[in-house]
């Protein structure tokens, strides 16, 4: 008689410490999915998920800002391309005239000389 409640006591024990073991509730097929549930289990991908997103929103908006910028420096360096080559034709046009030359003075043309008051 003592060796069966010793039997059932430890069986008894073995029952109780078994139901005491906290369950696993994001393993658990028969836990429903309620918000405490699906925080407690999966708050961490879903923090993941929303941080990912907010960085991918910065990477975006940050290569926008740089496309803007690309696009006003090529319009700068276009007009600056302009601007040297319209220099350069003139330059080569300047270098395909004749150096100018000193007007020749004539005597008695002009204000000094006496001619206008005749």
């Amino acid at each position: 008689m003592k060796r069966f409640t010793l039997a059932l006591a430890v069986l008894s024990g073995l029952a109780m410490a078994q139901e005491k073991k906290p369950l696993d509730p994001c393993g658990s097929p028969k836990e429903f999915y309620s918000k405490y549930m699906l925080d407690k289990c999966y708050k961490g991908y879903f923090d993941a998920i929303v941080e990912s997103k907010r960085l991918a929103e910065e990477a975006q908006k940050r290569a926008e800002e740089a496309n803007r910028k690309v696009s006003d420096l090529d319009g700068r360096l276009k007009r600056l391309e302009g601007r040297a080559e319209d220099q350069e034709r003139r330059i080569r046009a300047l270098e395909g005239r004749p150096a100018p030359t000193a007007p020749k003075r004539e005597e008695g043309i002009g204000p000094t000389s006496g001619s206008w008051r005749k």
